[in-house]
């Protein structure tokens, strides 16, 4: 098993320019499940945290959470 780290903006998921809304890179749902499926784990890291009160903190990884769901990660 093996430890993967990777980046959330523009390696797993892009903007789309049209409407501004967060889309999937493609291919990367599916390699990130099939990573998960062979037993590996993922780490998404992100420069999102700047700093902020950790309270807020908590709301943004769970926004970023919500969103890799509806997007099929």
């Amino acid at each position: 098993m093996a430890w993967f780290c990777v980046d959330l903006n523009d390696t797993l998921v892009t903007q789309d320019p049209m409407s501004g809304s967060m889309i999937p890179v493609d291919g990367a749902p599916e390699a990130v499940s099939q990573l998960l499926g062979e037993g590996h784990r993922v780490t998404v890291f992100t420069s999102r945290f700047a700093p902020m009160p950790e309270q807020r903190r908590q709301q943004v990884k769970d926004e970023i959470l919500q969103e890799l769901v509806e997007l099929g990660f």
